[in-house]
Order: structure tokens, then C-alpha cells, then sequence
């Protein structure tokens, strides 16, 4: 293939929902899968000389609809950039397509694991999890994605790919940027020994495809019935400030008793490691929680949704009036660039903006959906 030459295009005819099952895109629309970085390269100078914007997708795991094309969109989809290669021990290369769960599968017949990763099931990508920002359970021994990553790859908003590197400026802001800086091609990440391997042998030049997840193996617990949806809010804090938080939550809930069948309450301990905690995550450099209200809402109807989104502006209304809370507002469901702009404060708000405007200054990817178009 040419240094030119676009994959080849594919015309969607029916419209595509996010997770919340309450938005769902235009119902055609036309969509590249590229198979590296030179595919997304072609793409986006190809949309920059034409004017066109482009739409970030992944596995589509958020609320907000941030990755549904909106008119006159052209989508990209990750599902193609599979490759795994060990190229450096300690580190394995990953194309931003891969499923998490599938990566740790991969790693576990060689000896390796990820240090931390998503919980709940096989749901986010490389590249759709460090732009959510990243926390599992593993966050309690290995603190957040961020600290697990040694460098990022990156296609910017002229079509010019960068490798990023911890230490790098632009490092820390792309985790939880949600696509808005750059398209994420391959990531490095930092492996470990799994739990059952002893001293493994590193298999170095080995590399492998990842399988594609169209339809990911959901527990029961977490499967949806028809008109049922689950919706979750999180909000982020210092450890110390952790039963206050639960506290604030308790009284919120009761507030809007019957808006969600509310679960019992989750919290991920994410342990500082003398990294830069990322702005757009929370701006306190040292060990955070991060806790929250989830559940089922049993009837979508107009007076449920409405009510669901008294919630949400409520919950948004807890996490920005406390000089302590954050929310973890990437995945969720505000989609308002009011609500970005509250959740993460105007001096953190006005950096990220700054940010767009040097590595996506035509407003190429994502456009609309975080800051307003030039």
C-alpha cells in the first residue's frame, strides 16, 4: 500500500447506541478500520485537506456518546490494530484495539500478566482505557494505567505520528483525554511474572494477533434485560477523605431514592508511586480513592430518564462543590462541554483546551464533544 493510499471505507447503514442504551448515532454513516499507524496517518490528512471530522471508537464502554458519528462524521474503529509484539522485556508492545481481558489471556501463556487492569469483564481497549485514564484493582499495589504505560504512540490532528514517552510533557494529559489529542495507535506497556510463573523466559521478537471481541462474554450480573439500563458515577478523593465521601453518597442516594436500583457500593484504592497523578484524573499527588453509586435502571422511560439526570446533575453538582472530590467524569454520563468544563476546573479545563489546539488544531477528532469548535 502507498504512503497515501486510504483503507478502504466502509458504508454503516444503521444507526449505533453507547453503553447507556439512551443515544445512539445517525443511521449512515461511512467508517474506517486501519490496520497501523500508516492507515491513520493516510486517514487524517486526507480529512484535513477535505475538511472532514472524524469520530474516535473503540468498544463503545461509556455513557456519554462521545463515540457515536454525529452528521457528516467519518468513524474510526480500532478493532484491526491487534498486534502484540515482546519486544524489550519488562514491556510488550500493544496495538490500542486489544481487549485488556484478551491481552491478559496472551500474556498468561507466556509467563506475563498486567500489573493492573479493568475489573467486571472484557470491556475496554488499550486505547479506550488510557483515554478514560484507567483504574482497576490492581491500582491498590500499581496505582493507575498511567504508571503501567511506558509509552504511548500517536497520530495528532495534521497526521504526523509521535511516540510519547514517560517524562514527556503531553505524557500524563493522555489519560483521560478521550481521544481529543491524538489517535492512539500502539501502546508499550510494563508486564510482570504472572502469579503462577516462576522466573519466566522473556520471548523476545515474538509477536501475535490479538482476536477480535465483537461480542465480549458478559457476567450475569452485569447483563442488561430489555429496557433495563446500568449507569455508574464515580467520584474521586485522598484516601483520607474516603468516609466522608461515603457519607456525601449515602445522603445523595436517599435524595433520589428510586431513581436506580443501587448496588452495594465499589472503591478502588489507587496507591501513589511518586509519578505525576494526570490533571484530567485528579489534580492531589498522592494515594486517592475512587468510590461511587451504581446501578439498574429498571424502566427507561421519559420520567425515568429524568429523573436519572437530576442524579447525574447532582452528582456532578457533590464532586465540583467539594475542594476535595473529583469525578470520573470520562466514562459517564455528561456529555455537555459545561459539564467537562465543571468537572475538571477552569485552570485544568483551559490547559487541556490549550493542549487541542496545538496537536489537533483544525478540530479534526471528536469535534464538539469536549470543547467548542473553532
Amino acid at each position: 500500500m502507498s504512503q497515501s493510499a486510504l483503507p478502504a471505507v466502509e458504508q454503516i447503514t444503521h444507526p449505533i447506541g453507547d453503553f447507556s442504551g439512551m443515544r445512539s448515532s445517525i443511521g449512515n454513516f461511512p467508517q474506517y478500520a486501519p490496520h497501523s499507524a500508516q492507515d491513520v496517518i493516510n486517514v487524517v490528512k486526507h480529512a484535513v485537506q477535505k475538511n472532514h471530522k472524524l469520530r474516535f471508537r473503540a468498544q463503545g464502554h461509556s455513557l456519554n456518546g462521545g463515540s457515536l458519528p454525529k452528521p457528516e462524521e467519518t468513524l474510526i474503529v480500532s478493532h484491526k490494530l491487534q498486534q502484540v509484539r515482546f519486544k524489550s522485556p519488562g514491556t510488550v508492545c500493544v496495538g490500542s484495539g486489544v481487549v485488556l481481558w484478551t491481552l491478559q489471556d496472551i500474556l498468561k501463556r507466556v509467563g506475563f500478566a498486567l500489573p493492573m487492569y479493568n475489573d467486571g469483564y472484557p470491556g475496554p481497549t488499550v486505547g479506550g482505557y488510557i483515554g478514560a485514564g484507567g483504574i482497576g484493582p490492581g491500582s491498590i499495589e500499581y496505582g493507575g494505567f498511567w504508571n503501567n504505560v511506558a509509552s504511548v504512540k500517536i497520530v495528532d490532528g495534521l497526521g504526523e505520528l509521535h511516540e510519547i514517552h514517560r517524562g514527556d510533557e503531553i505524557f500524563n494529559w493522555l489519560f483521560g483525554s478521550m481521544g481529543q489529542l491524538g489517535y492512539i495507535v500502539e501502546a508499550t506497556l510494563k508486564i510482570i511474572p504472572s502469579a503462577h510463573s516462576h522466573q519466566p523466559r522473556y520471548a523476545t521478537g515474538y509477536q501475535v494477533t490479538a482476536p477480535f471481541l465483537e461480542k465480549p462474554v458478559i457476567p450475569l450480573e452485569f447483563q442488561l434485560q430489555e429496557n433495563q439500563g446500568l449507569f455508574w458515577f464515580t467520584l474521586v478523593c485522598p484516601t483520607e477523605h474516603l468516609e466522608v465521601a461515603h457519607s456525601s453518597l449515602k445522603t445523595l442516594e436517599r435524595s433520589y431514592h428510586g431513581v436506580l436500583q443501587f448496588q452495594e457500593r465499589y472503591s478502588y484504592q489507587i496507591k501513589y508511586l511518586d509519578e505525576p497523578t494526570p490533571p484530567l484524573f485528579h489534580p492531589y499527588q498522592g494515594d486517592l480513592v475512587a468510590t461511587g453509586a451504581w446501578g439498574w435502571l429498571l424502566e427507561i422511560s421519559e420520567q425515568g430518564l429524568s429523573r436519572l439526570l437530576e442524579f447525574d446533575d447532582a452528582f456532578t453538582e457533590l464532586t465540583t462543590t467539594h475542594p476535595h472530590y473529583r469525578r470520573y467524569i470520562q466514562s459517564e454520563l455528561p456529555n455537555a462541554i459545561n459539564d467537562f468544563r465543571r468537572c475538571f476546573g477552569e485552570e485544568v479545563y483551559g490547559k487541556f483546551e490549550s493542549l487541542k489546539n496545538h496537536w489537533d488544531p483544525h478540530h479534526v477528532f471528536n469535534a464538539g464533544s469536549v470543547f467548542i469548535q473553532p
